[in-house]
């Protein structure tokens, strides 16, 4: 039942994830959720970009001292 529950969850979220947020091809992290509970672990620790890994923070002009 958990193995089901996290399958879903992965498809889910690999379904709603624009692909510039994953780490490599969807369909290949389509295919890798479906291997027992690997699968969806790999995806959630590995194939997903987390928010503040999308490249550089730009800062504003800094306040005078």
């Amino acid at each position: 039942m958990i193995q089901i529950a996290l399958t879903a969850t992965a498809w889910w979220d690999l379904a709603h994830r624009r692909a510039d947020q994953v780490r490599g091809p969807k369909t290949v992290w389509a295919v890798i959720i479906v291997v027992n509970f690997a699968g969806p672990l790999a995806y959630f620790r590995w194939g997903r970009l987390r928010s503040g890994c999308q490249g550089p923070v730009e800062r504003g002009p800094s306040a005078p001292e």
